[in-house]
Order: C-alpha cells, then sequence, then structure tokens
C-alpha cells in the first residue's frame, strides 16, 4: 500500500528541484499532482489531509508554492492557459492546506503571501467601479486570496502579518453584493479585532452583519452560511466583542438569546463556542440584566456530569461573574479590605510573562511573604478557588500582558478583585498599559506599576515591587512575617490626607508631582481638593465610568465637560 505521506514528500521535493531552475512546464504537472492528491481525501478523511498537509509542510513546502505565485504573478498577462492553471491551483493549494490544522499557517506567515492576497484584493476592487462582477478568473482569485487570509487570520499571532491600520483593502468586499465576499471579509475583520484597533471592526454593521449570518446557519441543515459552520462564527464574534462597544451592539440584536439558543442545544463544539461567547459578553453591565434572566437555566447546564468540561468551566464563569458583579453592588462603600496573602493574578499563555509571574511568586516568598498562585494553591473548581483566592487576598497582582487582556479568566479574576475593593498593583510582564485604551488599561489608569519586562534588572524589581508592597500596606508591625491579617487602604496614588479637602489647584498639581501623575496636569487644570473628593467618590460607587471618563480627557473640552459635572454633582450633594 502507498505510503500518502511519503508521495507528498517525493513531489514536493521534484516541485522544489524543478521551480529552482524556473521549469515551470513540469512544475505545473506537479501542483496539479498534489492538488488532486488532496481533493482525494477531502470527503471525511480529516486524518489523511493532515497527513498530507504535513509531508508537504515538511519538505518547505509553503515556501515553493508561494515562490511560484510570486514569480507568475509578475508575468500574469503573458501566461500560457495552462500557466494560468498552474497559478490557480497554486491558490487553491494554500487555501486548502491552510484551512488543516498544524503548524502549515505559522509557516505561510513567514511568506510573502498575506501581502500577495492583499494585493489581488485592491486590485479586484477596481475591476470594476463599485460593482462586483468580475469575470470568472477574477473572482476566483479574490475568493481564493480572501479565503487564505481568513485560515490565517484565526491564528493567534495573525495580527503580527497584517498592518492594522490599513484593512480599508476588506472594505468594498466588505460592503459589496457578493454574500460569500462580505461573509469572508467580516470574518477576517472579527478575527483581527481586538482592543487596540478601533475603527473597521469596532463598527457595528460588522457586527451585525455576524450575528445576522449566525442566526441564518442556524436555521439551515447543514448549520452552515456561506460555507461558514455556526462555531467558525460564534468563535468570529467572540473575537469582535473584546471590544466593549461591540458588546451592546449584539445584545441590541437580539445576539444573546440567540447564543443561549446554541447553549441549550445538542452540538457540543457549537455550545462550548457560545457560552465562551456569552462570558466574553457578561462583562457589560446591560448584557448582564438580560442574563440573569437565564440564570437558572445556566446552572443547571453546569451541573453536568463530567462529560462536558470545558462546556461547563464556561458556564461556571458566566454565573461567577453575574453573582460578583451582584456582590460588588452590595459591598458598595465599604472602607477596608482584609486578607491573609498577597494573590499573583497571571495568563496561562506559555510565554515570558507567564515565566516571569512565577519567578516574581517565588521571589515573594523568599521575602516571608505569604503568596497565592495557581501553580500551589490550586484545588478544586478553577472558577470557585478564584473566588476564595480572591476573597482571601490583601493585595492584588495583575502581571500584565497581551495574553492577560484577551484571557476571561484573567479579566474575571481582576474586575471581581477590583469589586471587592482589594488593593491592586500592575506589574507589567510582556506589555504595556500605556498604548491601547482597553478595559485593563482603564483598570490600572491611576496606579503606579513595577515594570518587569528587562530580565537583567529583574532583582532589583523585586526591591521594588517589596517596597511598594510596604508601602501599600503601611506595615508597621516589621515582626509579623507571616503577612496573617492586614487592614489596607483602599487607593495606591489616591492616599488622601484629612485635609485634602481644603487643597487648591495649586496643592492637587504639587500632589499629582509627587505621585508621579504629570501626564494628567492637563486634563485636571483647576481642580482643587473638593473635586480629587469627588473624583474619589466617582471612582468608588462608578469605576468603570471613572476610568473612562478620565482616560477619554485627552482634550481641554472634555475635560472641562468633566469638571462642569463633578461641580454640579457637589452641588447635588449639598442640596
Amino acid at each position: 500500500m502507498t505510503d500518502i505521506g511519503q508521495t507528498v514528500k517525493d513531489a514536493t521535493r521534484r516541485l522544489k528541484a524543478f521551480t529552482a531552475n524556473n521549469d515551470f512546464e513540469i512544475s505545473q504537472g506537479l501542483v496539479n499532482e498534489l492538488g488532486e492528491i488532496y481533493e482525494a481525501h477531502t470527503n471525511h478523511d480529516e486524518n489523511g489531509q493532515t497527513k498530507i498537509v504535513h509531508a508537504f509542510d515538511s519538505e518547505d513546502g509553503a515556501d515553493v508554492i508561494v515562490r511560484i505565485v510570486s514569480i507568475l504573478s509578475k508575468k500574469e498577462d503573458e501566461l500560457t492557459t495552462t500557466a494560468q492553471k498552474c497559478f490557480r491551483q497554486c491558490y487553491n493549494i494554500l487555501w486548502d492546506f491552510s484551512d488543516t490544522p498544524g503548524n502549515f499557517v505559522k509557516h505561510l506567515m513567514n511568506t510573502c503571501i498575506v501581502r500577495q492576497c492583499i494585493e489581488n484584493l485592491r486590485t479586484g476592487s477596481k475591476s470594476t467601479s463599485n460593482k462586483f462582477f468580475f469575470l470568472q478568473g477574477e473572482l476566483d482569485l479574490i475568493r481564493q486570496s480572501l479565503g487564505i487570509l481568513y485560515n490565517i487570520s484565526r491564528d493567534e499571532n495573525a495580527a503580527d502579518v497584517f498592518d492594522e491600520d490599513d484593512l480599508s483593502f476588506l472594505l468594498p468586499y466588505k460592503e459589496g453584493d457578493d454574500e460569500y465576499l462580505k461573509a469572508l471579509s467580516a470574518m477576517i475583520l472579527a478575527f483581527l479585532s481586538d482592543e487596540k484597533i478601533n475603527g473597521i471592526q469596532g463598527e457595528k454593521d460588522t457586527t451585525e452583519y455576524m450575528v445576522k449570518l449566525l442566526r441564518g446557519a442556524k436555521h439551515t441543515a447543514e448549520h452552515r452560511k456561506q460555507g461558514l459552520s455556526c462555531t467558525e462564527l460564534i468563535d468570529g464574534i467572540t473575537r469582535l466583542v473584546l471590544n466593549d462597544s461591540n458588546k451592546e451592539t449584539v445584545r441590541e440584536v437580539q445576539g444573546v438569546s440567540l447564543l443561549m439558543e446554541f447553549v441549550k442545544g445538542n452540538n457540543l463544539s457549537e455550545q462550548e463556542a457560545a457560552a465562551k461567547c456569552l462570558w466574553t459578553l457578561s462583562f457589560s453591565p446591560s448584557v448582564q440584566q438580560e442574563l440573569k434572566s437565564f440564570m437558572e437555566e445556566l446552572d443547571s447546564i453546569s451541573c453536568d456530569d463530567g462529560s462536558k468540561e470545558v462546556l461547563t468551566k464556561m458556564i461556571k464563569g458566566i454565573l461567577l461573574t453575574l453573582k460578583s458583579s451582584e456582590q460588588n453592588d452590595e459591598i458598595r462603600g465599604s472602607k477596608e479590605s482584609k486578607g491573609s496573602h498577597i494573590m499573583v493574578s497571571y495568563s496561562w499563555d506559555g510565554g515570558n510573562g507567564e515565566k516571569r509571574a512565577r519567578n516574581i511568586a517565588r521571589n515573594l516568598k523568599s521575602r516571608g511573604f505569604k503568596v497565592w498562585i495557581d501553580v500551589d494553591e490550586m484545588t478544586g473548581s478553577l472558577l470557585d478557588a478564584m473566588a476564595e483566592a480572591v476573597n482571601n487576598s490583601y493585595l492584588f497582582i495583575l502581571c500584565v500582558s497581551d495574553g492577560y487582556r484577551k484571557s476571561n479568566n484573567c479579566r474575571l479574576e481582576a474586575k471581581y478583585a477590583n469589586g471587592q475593593k482589594k488593593v491592586l498593583l500592575p506589574v507589567l510582564v510582556d506589555s504595556t498599559l500605556t498604548s491601547r485604551k482597553d478595559w485593563l488599561a482603564f483598570l490600572c489608569s491611576d496606579m503606579l506599576y513595577v515594570d518587569f519586562r528587562e530580565d537583567n534588572k529583574f532583582h532589583s524589581k523585586c526591591e521594588e515591587l517589596a517596597n511598594q508592597i510596604h508601602r501599600l500596606t503601611g506595615e508597621t508591625d516589621e515582626t509579623d512575617t507571616s503577612q496573617s491579617s492586614r487592614v489596607l487602604k483602599r487607593s495606591n496614588t489616591l492616599a488622601f490626607s484629612s485635609n485634602a479637602g481644603d487643597w487648591g489647584p495649586e496643592d492637587v498639581s504639587i500632589w499629582l508631582r509627587e505621585n508621579d501623575l504629570q501626564g494628567l496636569a492637563c486634563s485636571l487644570e483647576g481642580a482643587d481638593g473638593n473635586t480629587i473628593a469627588a473624583l474619589r467618590k466617582m471612582r468608588r460607587e462608578a469605576p468603570e465610568f471613572f476610568y473612562r471618563s478620565l482616560w477619554e480627557c485627552d482634550d481641554k473640552f472634555k475635560a472641562q465637560k468633566l469638571m462642569m459635572l463633578l461641580k454640579f454633582t457637589r452641588a447635588m450633594d449639598q442640596l
């Protein structure tokens, strides 16, 4: 019996040799042979497809095919009929193979194919004046290019190979009449969506269209729409709602109840995807109100017999988010937080950030601090253990990384800790706080942090961190190394003295300089002690509004509006 993997390797080696000599007459035959081998395994033979792609990839097949595409694209107007067929078949191979599990798509990302596909799309959109009636060859190439970019966009590192500030090449297709091209364009935008990218993928119509596709797919026998499965569409919506503005859009178009229908269904893949999407949505206050009507149903699904572990975890995440929001409302106004340990919160992404977080925890333990980190302390239910760890902490260290800001678990931990009025202390382990305007930046916007991104400064930064902890805890009993019970001030940089209400604008300016907050001087121009007191009250009673308002005061007009709002609030308090 012929070993299909060896056959593919042999064909790829021969293709590599002939391509190196620019012998495209023979190369096109080998390209067709590879395409036919894959096609023969398309019907319910995923293992065979994976084996073919793995063998192809082991011989640097991505580089070989992309080289052929690059050379032939420069001669496209001069190509013979057989050369054109080879050109199209190369794109088909890249489209099919990039949709197969494995490392092929990662290797493909290191070639020039993304740039080549984008150029195809830019050229295609100019073929006619904003109408999509292409010649069949042009339409095929556009579909192939969008298909390849879609498969690449699903990789976790895809944003690294796209120009996130210029995704305009997708707009003619997203706004066009071809439903298939619209669907692929919307999915690419969804998977490249991130809080740091504003504009195109934050638009309301993209989110609405994705929910519309999902609703249509649900009512087909195959649970597919425009070639996209319900699971794929839900995953795309999940990426879109990382942007908080899109959460509200999903709620407005009845997307929450639609996702609940999938959670209550019997397709496990769709159930897990929908539950993950609802968990991400559950951080929106307006979505929380709608989800609370489903709590009983969610609770019954989460009490599974253990055969649906991932689904149960997602649902418990939703329930804990909803319950923690209720608890946070109940404890508003609490001024103190007690606990027995420091909690180190980080993302399990396997990168440098995770390693640094664990090293930080070890160093703190060596200094006599009692530290909770899941590597040592996790028992029983993940989410139950997290809630208990937060409740028993007196200081919550956030290890800021890109993985942290994208993780529902981490977001739940941080917001739960904030709601429980724990003292938060950010440390940078592989990302920044200042380059983004997202939930994590809002949460930490007024806080001092320790930067651990340079490994050669690790020990000095640990010393700095220990000093910060002592400052925040206000430790007076140096013999109490067990850190058994502390009463902490809620704020780290907004430490308020008893006579702060008498401060004038000059006192506020001095206070900002002393706390290294000169960047807020423009936003708080003219603010006095009463203004700072009002801001402090706002932070306690409406933290998300506080952070968003302060962050968006990036010009004088917005700052003046905030100052006027605070004066109005004080005036009402005096009635």
